[in-house]
């Protein structure tokens, strides 16, 4: 099933997270859920400017309190899976689409036709609180193609033979 309601993309992380928290109290079976925050993303505005964390107005710091704003969303919608009994049976996969580049006075550099490592670094964060015993970090190289043979993986089903990338 498919949450039909309109998607908030007026860049109000705060109603995404509340429609998403509705339509998984709603599920009687289990879900996939895909939350796409846009706050992060250049030209990093608050949704009031009192969210503010970090000091400053310079396009690096409206970008940190971007983030910790997304941060805050994110931990908001945990605690609200953990009120509807479902986080200990949750996988919730992090991953950031592009890393971001400041020059040394913190302002935005353009994506351009060169590859820059700044771009190129994301991170991925898998967490299963019912499902591992202990951490385990993996420090190899991966991409978002890896994404999906990983879940399959994980998941006890079997990877179709024509989708690139592999399990980490």
């Amino acid at each position: 099933e498919l949450l039909t309601k309109p998607s908030p993309l007026t860049r109000e992380e705060a109603a995404t997270v509340r429609a998403i928290l509705e339509w998984t109290r709603a599920q009687t079976k289990p879900f996939f859920v895909t939350y796409v925050p846009v706050y992060p993303h250049h030209p990093y505005k608050l949704p009031d400017p009192r969210d503010a964390k970090f000091p400053g107005d310079s396009e690096q710091v409206r970008h940190r309190n971007c983030v910790h704003y997304v941060d805050r969303m994110l931990a908001e919608l945990m605690a609200g899976l953990r009120e509807q009994g479902v986080e200990d049976d949750t996988l919730f996969v992090l991953v950031g689409d592009h890393g971001e580049a400041f020059n040394k006075k913190g302002v935005f550099k353009a994506r351009g036709a060169k590859l820059e490592e700044d771009f190129v670094q994301a991170y991925a964060l898998w967490y299963a609180p019912g499902a591992l015993r202990q951490p385990y970090v993996d420090e190899r190289p991966s991409g978002h193609v890896d994404v999906v043979p990983t879940l399959l993986e994980l998941l006890g089903i079997d990877r179709p033979v024509a989708h690139a990338g592999r399990s980490a």
